[in-house]
């Protein structure tokens, strides 16, 4: 997608302007921190230290920096090359339960998944993030033939790499070893897969907690439950923006902790966040049910114009979310907007809901036919990647788990039909006869 013609304006968020001077960071002075020249600019991080963000992205970003090339679209070169990978990845996952057309199905209903087409046009960690997380999937569910020793320690080391880019990827675990434990992969599996994948959040909390007294891989949960998820409560429940909620909530984190202590400024900013869930529990669990749906059903609608050149697209422009948070005022809002972004917001959302309700017949035939390892990897790789993510409730961060949700409609649409006509289903035969 090169309409955007690799315009820095057009390919790169607020988050990728901090990837790109951690990037820098890295390169020049070899220190995983944006400085003190940016200090106001970065209220999550108060000192020179970057505990916010883990060093996977940027660090991919400082080896590109070090090329002859322009380092904005040799990245978004790279990540199209790696989110086709992940493409034929989800084709290769499938073949493990689906016979082979299904499988190719799902995987061609993920080459038009919006969120990966955007995401892999901006400077942004998500495509390298659900890269990673597909790897380690298609890895242990094809253990079960030649090597599962190898392949389950190849797994741990993706999942390694994918919380060096996106904390969450810690969570993954969970599913994935659970996966082995009901497969009875052996002993000798699961602790490589184990060992593997604790390597980089061990080592990363005790750097974080001997440099910065964070004792976490990162601190970015204090920061979004204050700036984002209390904002948006504190926004409903006094009839203001988000954007006020989240200046005032912010102001008064940054004056209980004047300083450059991360611990200090993490803590302020966890001690506001709930002290406005708690003051306001009926906005909270209003607050909840809609990041719910945001998170499951919304399109991307302004990162998607920013690659299009639209002024719709620009941060100064507010998202939906941004404004009032009472839900007619926001599709109020989207109503009177252009036709044509209306028009493609109400194809994502329709196209979302029939995905997951695809998804919801797919996990009843899973349990149904008894394939509790399957049903167990993906049901719970969506509970510990999306419910964590609630606390920001973008569209977005159900990237890293569509290929999950496609991936049950199919075994779901093609278990229904296969009742119809008597039909088998599972793995083709040779595949299957291959492992």
């Amino acid at each position: 997608m090169p309409f955007h013609r690799f315009i820095p304006n057009r390919v790169c968020t607020i988050d990728s302007v901090a990837y790109l001077e951690l990037a820098r960071s890295l390169s020049e002075r070899g220190i995983f921190g944006r400085g003190v020249q940016v200090e106001g600019h970065s209220p999550e991080n108060p000192g020179d230290l970057e505990t916010f963000r883990t060093p996977g992205y940027p660090f991919l970003l400082a080896v590109l920096m070090r090329l002859s090339i322009p380092t904005i679209p040799l990245a978004l070169v790279l990540q199209m090359v790696l989110d086709a990978v992940a493409v034929a990845l989800v084709f290769l996952i499938g073949c493990e339960v689906l016979p082979m057309r299904w499988a190719l199905a799902a995987g061609l209903v993920q080459v038009i998944d919006v969120a990966r087409i955007v995401y892999s046009n901006l400077v942004m960690s998500d495509v390298a993030f659900t890269f990673l997380i597909s790897v380690a999937v298609w890895l242990v569910m094809s253990a079960q033939g030649e090597h599962p020793e190898g392949r389950a320690a190849l797994a741990g080391v993706a999942l390694t790499a994918a919380t060096a880019v996106r904390p969450v990827g810690i969570l993954v675990f969970l599913p994935v070893v659970a996966f082995l434990i009901v497969k009875k992969a052996g002993a000798k599996a699961i602790a490589l897969l184990t060992v593997a994948a604790m390597v980089f959040p061990a080592a990363w909390t005790v750097r974080n907690g001997v440099c910065a007294g964070q004792w976490t891989v990162s601190s970015a949960f204090d920061l979004n439950l204050c700036l984002v998820a209390a904002a948006k409560v504190k926004a409903r429940a006094e009839g203001i923006s988000r954007a006020d909620a989240e200046r005032e909530l912010g102001e008064a984190a940054i004056a209980s902790s004047r300083g450059s202590d991360p611990a200090v400024r993490s803590a302020a900013f966890r001690t506001v966040g709930w002290g406005t869930l708690r003051r306001y529990p009926s906005a909270a669990a209003h607050e909840l049910l809609l990041s719910g749906v945001e998170i499951t059903l919304a399109g991307e609608r302004r990162n998607l114009l920013r690659l299009l050149g639209h002024p719709g697209g620009s941060d100064e422009v507010p998202a939906l979310g941004e404004g009032p948070r009472d839900p007619r005022a926001m599709v109020g809002a989207l109503v009177r907007g252009q036709l044509t972004v209306v028009a493609l917001l109400a194809i994502q959302l329709a196209w979302n809901a029939v995905l997951l309700l695809g998804a919801a017949v797919g996990g009843v035939e899973l349990a149904r036919r008894r394939r509790y390892a399957e049903l167990g990897l993906f049901v719970l790789m969506l509970v510990v990647v999306l419910v964590p993510s609630l606390v920001v409730a973008n569209g977005r961060l159900r990237m890293p788990v569509s290929f999950v949700i496609t991936l049950l409609g199919a075994y779901g649409v093609s278990s229904v039909l296969s009742r119809s006509t008597g039909s088998p289903v599972g793995p083709t035969k040779a595949l299957a006869g291959s492992r």
